[in-house]
């Protein structure tokens, strides 16, 4: 059976909560906010070869961020790395993305004069 709670002591307790779950959101946007400011130094490291860890350990030891390296890679991953995806995934012309589209195809070319049918990808039955 559930325990009979004053009203009073109810809305201290809840008070209290909502006071933690804003302390909480403000430190997440905070280190959001900080990573946010030194993403173009991150990402610079990042493409110069250095590990996440090692940019992590020296951003927590010179002070310029105290968040876990959990969160820290999250960020990495959610703001650095998807961009760099979406960079690399976006055809730069419209031949790029033709070559993309028709690559491990089979085109089925036909000679006009002979008859003859080039395939560049072999049929079974033709190899038995």
């Amino acid at each position: 059976m559930a325990k009979q709670v004053s009203p009073e002591a109810y809305r201290r307790r809840l008070a209290a909560r909502v006071e933690d779950r804003a302390q909480q959101h403000s430190e997440t946007a905070r280190h959001l906010s900080v990573f946010l400011a030194l993403k173009p130094a991150i990402a610079g490291a990042l493409a110069s070869g250095f590990r996440q860890r090692t940019i992590w350990a020296d951003l927590t030891e010179s002070r310029q961020i105290d968040c876990t390296y959990q969160t820290f890679n999250r960020h990495v991953r959610q703001h650095i790395k998807t961009a760099q995806q979406v960079a690399k995934s976006t055809p730069t012309s419209k031949e790029e993305h033709n070559k993309k589209e028709w690559q491990g195809k089979a085109v089925e070319r036909r000679d006009p004069l002979s008859g003859f049918q080039v395939q560049p990808i072999a049929r079974r039955e033709d190899l038995v």
